[in-house]
């Protein structure tokens, strides 16, 4: 847990979760971003570790729609059916390729296509 505490309180973290605090401050047309709740911050960070939180600023920007959004309940809804709608594609992509492959006698003779 020590470790954990400690490495929430590095450099990096903090300049990552202070870039999601000015985008979410820019969304909400609110000029200060430290008016974003820390918890409200947290939320948003656990929800988005279920998908990847590495692209969690891009899909902010691009979930969050016309500015300013309504409220900080709009982008957490809005970036979670982002991260759902990006997974739904490329499962169907990965589904479809293996569809083909499958469908195909070179291919089908050739590869073992494992489900995971």
């Amino acid at each position: 847990w020590k470790d954990f505490k400690k490495l929430l309180q590095t450099e990096e973290v903090s300049e990552f979760k202070t870039d999601i605090r000015k985008i979410a401050a820019k969304m909400l047309g609110k000029g200060n971003f430290y008016d974003i709740a820390e918890p409200d911050l947290d939320v948003l960070m656990a929800m988005a570790i279920k998908y990847d939180i590495g692209y969690l600023q891009d899909v902010m920007q691009i979930a969050g729609g016309p500015l300013p959004v309504p409220s900080f309940r709009y982008i957490f809804y809005s970036t979670q059916g982002a991260f759902r709608k990006q997974i739904a594609f490329f499962q169907e992509e990965r589904q479809r390729l293996i569809n083909f492959l499958t469908a195909n006698p070179l291919f089908r003779e050739n590869i073992q296509v494992k489900n995971d």
